[in-house]
């Protein structure tokens, strides 16, 4: 008989759900993805964050990329996040591949969903003309809902900092070919198939700009984000976060 003293100690362990934090579009804010925080926290452990500028958070004089990845560092440094899961809506997609490409250490894996990552200038026109203020004093309840997710300061300030953004991109493009290429943490990019933001053929460039990224598409639009088909988004990211722990 072996001595009991010599005898391996059997100890439970319980594996902690992996962290995801979840970046929403431009001029949005936690709020619009409050939906996919609920249902991905049975998986995850979810952070909802807000970016530079939106929600509660102070507006800065500009809005550019390496401010919002200054940001996010210090958000995930505050929220003690070695290297979370990165998901980033619209434009929280383009802050999401831009972090990861400076920040490899600080990321596990990205996943975009309908992220226009192309500013040539018909898309850089597109972006300016949706923020445009007699645009949206058209749409009552999108007015409504601005003043209720950016209560720190006035809406029209920060979509006016938005379209300054937005216009610089067209000479400083944020993700070009040889950042994408920098990003090597697994990706995965998803759009819906009649999104007006991220058209498919648009996805699939996206893909072979991104080593090593996977595609994915479901039946219709991503935007706005009450659109998103939750249960969807929330069974790829368990399927895809599960086949990359079994890797």
């Amino acid at each position: 008989m072996p001595d009991s003293d010599a005898l391996p100690i059997i100890r439970a362990m319980t594996a902690s759900p992996p962290a995801l934090v979840i970046l929403h579009g431009a001029a949005g804010s936690h709020e619009e993805v409050a939906p996919w925080r609920a249902a991905l926290a049975a998986h995850f452990r979810v952070h909802a964050l807000d970016l530079c500028g939106h929600g509660s958070r102070a507006l800065p004089s500009t809005l550019s990329m390496p401010a919002f990845r200054a940001d996010l560092l210090a958000q995930l440094d505050t929220l003690g996040l070695a290297a979370p899961l990165l998901l980033g809506y619209s434009f929280g997609g383009v802050v999401a591949l831009d972090f990861a490409a400076h920040h490899p250490a600080r990321v596990s894996a990205v996943v975009t969903l309908a992220t226009r990552w192309r500013y040539d200038a018909a898309n850089v026109s597109h972006a300016v003309h949706l923020l445009q203020e007699d645009r949206l004093l058209r749409q009552p309840d999108r007015v409504a809902s601005l003043e209720r997710q950016h209560p720190r300061h006035d809406w029209r300030l920060l979509a006016a900092r938005l379209r300054a953004m937005y216009q610089a991109f067209a000479v400083d493009a944020p993700l070009s070919d040889s950042t994408l290429a920098q990003v090597q943490c697994p990706s995965l990019h998803i759009t819906g198939t009649a999104d007006p933001i991220l058209p498919v053929p648009h996805l699939l460039a996206l893909h072979q700009r991104v080593p090593g990224s996977t595609p994915a598409t479901f039946a219709g639009s991503a935007h706005p984000p009450a659109a998103v088909p939750v249960p969807l988004l929330v069974q790829a990211l368990v399927q895809w976060t599960g086949r990359l722990a079994l890797a």
